[in-house]
């Protein structure tokens, strides 16, 4: 165990030189991307970014979305093309596509559920008021 503040400092010290010598003597190399862009064909020379959240999104995107979309048919029952003038008045989602809109709309809805939600199990459990941990007591 290192008994002084000084020692602790230049032990760190140390660690961070050694860590930056490193890595000035060998460097970390270069993206794939930029290595493979001089050998593909200039028609597919355009590589596509991955979509926001990557593989993760491409596996539970589909199952997020449509609960989004279940969840914001349950909250707006007007109908979809009065959520679309609600939210044309409220000035949200203006550069966004009519479906588009929606979509994000009612993900919004969803994470605010999903906040709500762990906010009040975090509460209930602060407060000792969860069902899981408190036992039932039926009076006799």
């Amino acid at each position: 165990m290192i008994d002084s503040p000084l020692a602790l400092l230049a032990a760190a010290t140390t660690a961070l030189l050694a860590g930056l010598t490193i890595r000035w003597i060998v460097p970390p190399p270069r993206s794939l991307r930029s290595r493979m862009q001089p050998y593909l064909a200039p028609a597919t020379s355009v590589v596509r970014p991955s979509p926001a959240g990557g593989a993760f999104w491409r596996v539970f995107g589909p199952i997020v979305t449509q609960a989004a979309e279940s969840a914001g048919r349950l909250l707006e029952r007007s109908g979809d093309q009065v959520t679309v003038a609600k939210l044309r008045q409220a000035g949200w989602y203006r550069d966004v596509p009519e479906p588009d809109m929606i979509s994000a709309y009612r993900m919004a809805q969803l994470k605010a559920i999903a906040i709500g939600v762990l906010l009040g199990v975090l509460a209930g459990h602060v407060l000792a008021l969860s069902p899981v941990t408190r036992p039932i007591r039926f009076r006799t």
